[in-house]
């Protein structure tokens, strides 16, 4: 598969626990409630600033939080505890995108997040980036945990919902990360849909739609093939029903209302799968896309054979009609006239084809750039004796 450049961007960590009391560490010094409370901070700081050891400090700020939360340098402590959860979760996340898709790292990843969420709860980058890659996973046939996947797709949106940026939280980083979540997740929720065993088609459809209608310069969404194959099977699932129900029918039933009627939901279905085809066949360009190139092509060219037997040149002008833009509507067409005997001209069956989804284009930072999260603002307060408190 085609490697996939995540955008990796130098997060702002929203400032849940960010800092901002420099000043009073250098001029003030903490009141502790106990020896023991003093004791287990002196301990902390000892471990990050004089030692420079951060996972005997990590390990110490967070024992020192949990069992003195109240304290007045707790949020130093959990200042800590985030910038090292931060850099590992980064680590994992670089390791994750180099090479193909490994449940292994995935598993890594999503519990580096998970226990990130716990001291900052839905902070947009570490969720967004959880649901990339768990949705990547999926669709690459790495993990077939789709539950998973969704509950961090639907949170993601949620979170990127609004066009404007968290505070502290720049728009110039906000912006393509939003992009790729409204991208991605919903692309993941049409596919989820669809895999149920009784999907709601309508809903699939929605969500690839809403999908294709983010226009990243770099492609992301707009030209995607992997949305209008998606979008086409779920048409396809409406068609075979009706096909079914048609073939089903005597001959005498094809000719007579019954028959008139169920073509008459059956041709724009077809209609709407000979465009997204042309759609997949218009920007599955690259040597990865070549299995959805080519299966979108054999199911284009038998619809098209079936409508518009009267325009052998109109296959290839459609195509050419979406190269440069996938998601503009699709240009007028007559059908081929109906013959007397409506049961010579059956509908073709459906392709039962599942060709292997390509990774989609992205936008962020080219190959190779891995900016860490920003880290928590603030010092810790120093190791001073304060008047201890019984």
């Amino acid at each position: 598969m085609k490697k996939f450049c995540l955008l990796l961007v130098c997060a702002l960590l929203s400032g849940a626990f960010a800092l901002s009391t420099g000043a009073y560490a250098q001029t003030q010094s903490p009141k502790f409630k106990s020896e023991e409370e003093q004791k287990a901070y002196e301990a902390y700081y000892n471990a990050v600033y004089v030692e420079k050891n951060k996972l005997k400090g990590f390990d110490l700020a967070k024992g020192f939080v949990e069992k003195f939360p109240d304290s007045e340098v707790a949020s130093f402590a959990k200042g800590t505890i985030i910038n090292k959860l931060g850099e590992d979760f980064q680590t994992s996340l670089n390791s994750f995108y180099q090479g193909a898709p490994d449940a292994s790292k995935l598993q890594a990843l999503l519990s580096l997040g998970d226990e990130y969420l716990k001291w900052q709860p839905d902070q947009v980058y570490v969720t967004a980036h959880m649901a990339l890659a768990s949705s990547r996973a999926v669709l690459s046939t790495v993990v077939k945990d789709l539950n998973r996947a969704k509950a961090l797709a639907e949170k993601s949106l949620a979170l990127m919902e609004s066009p404007n940026p968290p505070a502290n939280y720049p728009a110039e980083q906000y912006g393509p990360l939003r992009e790729n979540v409204l991208a991605q997740s919903n692309q993941f929720l049409g596919y989820y849909e669809l895999e149920q065993p009784n999907p709601d088609l309508d809903r699939a459809i929605a969500f690839l739609t809403k999908s294709s209608l983010v226009k990243n310069k770099d492609g992301l969404g707009w030209k995607d093939p992997n949305n209008y194959w998606l979008r086409a099977s779920a048409y396809q699932k409406k068609y075979s029903k009706l096909s079914n129900e048609y073939r089903a029918l005597t001959d005498e039933q094809k000719n007579a209302e019954q028959g008139k009627a169920l073509l008459e939901q059956i041709n724009p279905l077809i209609d709407k799968m000979i465009d997204d085809y042309a759609r997949v066949v218009a920007v599955a360009k690259a040597e990865t896309a070549k299995p959805l190139h080519d299966a979108a092509k054999e199911s284009l060219d038998a619809f098209w054979k079936y409508r518009y037997s009267n325009l052998p040149n109109g296959q290839t002008d459609l195509i050419r009609h979406f190269d440069a833009d996938p998601t503009v509507e699709a240009p007028a067409r007559t059908p081929a006239a109906a013959t007397p005997d409506m049961s010579a001209s059956a509908p073709p069956t459906a392709t039962t084809s599942k060709p292997t989804l390509t990774a989609a284009p992205t936008a962020g930072s080219k190959n190779g750039s891995k900016a860490a999260p920003a880290k928590s603002k603030g010092k810790a307060a120093p190791a001073k004796k304060g008047k201890k408190k019984r």
